[in-house]
């Protein structure tokens, strides 16, 4: 995923939710096997959306690659395991 936003006359109606459960049925469709995000790590808000989503913290808080004092936090959804 590389962005999303609502806009603010919109929040609170599930369009988020929408969103993100669409993302994950067209992954799942195209046989992906993960869902990949970088949410600004003082995101609370938006961390929190993508946790109760099912996105897991899979490593430590990143720096931005064009903004040194912006940090990311990565966020994964498993759709299935690998195939070894």
């Amino acid at each position: 995923m590389i962005s999303m936003w609502v806009s603010p006359a919109y929040r609170a109606l599930g369009v988020a939710r929408l969103l993100v459960n669409r993302l994950k049925e067209h992954a799942t469709s195209e046989k992906h096997i993960r869902i990949v995000l970088k949410v600004s790590s003082d995101n609370k808000v938006a961390r929190g959306f993508y946790s109760k989503y099912g996105f897991k913290n899979v490593d430590s808080v990143l720096k931005s690659d064009c903004d040194y004092d912006f940090k990311l936090q990565k966020m994964e959804f498993c759709i299935r395991s690998k195939k070894v």
